[in-house]
């Protein structure tokens, strides 16, 4: 029996806080993205709050590693006094998610050869933290006991083309809480109807985009399948400081997610079933499951009102002293900044990305 208590397992959470968050844009920003942002929480930002969630797993900050783009650093460390030197990793670009998890499992072999990493996004939110605390905990002692390399599933809640699927097999541990399968394959965001099928089959969980595995299990296998990868960070792990070396090294790295790079090509791979209730702040029609709506299904934040409309999403900036009205509009996104005014139909928002593409061509970056 492998004892559960943190301090015993050699385990470490890994924060990924480098994104820019421009699916959320106007609200997120290149220079405030949104895990630096109070959403749904009034005393603290996604990453503080992901920091706090993190210390219930690991026990303290000085197990705690957040990864985020050089050009963050200043807001990391506003809003993170008390993070360990040691324990801010700086990409000095960004190249997506499996430099950024090779990048923290190389740091954390070099202090702990039995170190076991709990790797999660800065921008989730949980209803009930407990639950998905008890699954990663579940995660990293079957982590720190195989050679898997193991994510988190969730049960899906409803069909939905927004998020990635992952088909489990053989059970390897039952549980009454967190059963653990064998992964059979991963399903990138697809059609609605296909995601019908594979709620209505019940061998499918949603992709949280959270991993559990040991530090030297991870990286024998990103040595297999992304061995540019493992290569670059072995070279210049001694001379991270070398900015220009490190620098150079970073920009010739593929972008590519784990996902792609590593989980769907590794055979060692396991599930754990999580029964947690995510909100995944990925778009701006996550809004709703953060703020209350009125009994015509209107989320109203802010000065903002409507009239003669239904299901809308308006959200006014706390400090904008300004009035927002919506009159005889339903299924609306309405985001009103001290500086844009963003109007666009529900169904519209996964547009957000090309919408911000043509904003620069328009030479408008500093909105952006």
């Amino acid at each position: 029996m492998i004892d559960t208590n943190s301090s015993n397992l050699n385990s470490y959470a890994v924060i990924m806080a480098g994104g820019q968050g421009s699916r959320l844009w106007p609200l997120s920003r290149s220079n405030f993205p949104k895990q630096f942002l109070s959403l749904g929480i009034e005393d603290r930002s996604l990453l503080q709050a992901a920091v706090e969630r993190a210390k219930k797993i690991v026990g303290s900050m000085d197990r705690i590693i957040v990864v985020a783009r050089k050009e963050q650093e200043d807001l990391v460390r506003e809003q993170l006094p008390d993070i360990p030197e040691l324990n801010l990793l700086l990409e000095p670009v960004s190249r997506n998610t499996a430099a950024c998890i090779g990048y923290a499992a190389f740091n954390l072999l070099k202090r702990d050869s039995n170190a076991v990493m709990a790797v999660f996004p800065a921008d989730h939110l949980y209803k009930n933290e407990e639950p998905w605390i008890e699954t990663i905990k579940t995660a990293l002692i079957f982590a720190q006991s195989s050679e898997y390399l193991v994510t988190i599933g969730l049960i899906p809640e409803f069909p939905s083309p927004n998020y990635g699927y992952i088909q489990k097999g053989e059970p390897i541990q039952i549980s009454e809480k967190n059963s653990v399968f064998k992964v059979v394959k991963f399903v990138e965001k697809p059609e609605i109807s296909v995601a019908e099928k594979y709620v209505k089959s019940g061998k499918y969980l949603w992709n949280t985009g959270t991993f559990c595995w040991r530090a030297d299990s991870f990286l024998e296998t990103l040595k297999s399948y992304l061995p540019a990868h493992y290569q670059g960070f072995q070279r210049v792990m001694d001379v991270q400081k070398h900015e220009d070396k490190f620098l150079s090294m970073y920009q010739s790295l593929e972008n590519i997610s784990v996902d792609y790079g590593v989980m769907e090509r590794a055979e060692k791979v396991a599930v754990v079933m999580g029964k947690f209730e995510r909100i995944d702040l990925g778009n701006l029609l996550n809004l709703k499951a953060i703020y209350p709506s009125d009994k015509h299904g209107n989320m109203l934040h802010g000065q903002s009102i409507c009239f003669k409309g239904k299901d809308n999403i308006i959200f006014s900036q706390e400090s904008n002293d300004q009035l927002t009205v919506l009159y005889g509009l339903s299924n609306m996104v309405v985001i009103h900044m001290e500086d844009v005014v963003f109007v666009c139909p529900q169904s519209s928002v996964n547009e957000i990305k090309a919408l911000i593409g043509n904003l620069k061509a328009e030479g408008l970056s500093k909105f952006l």
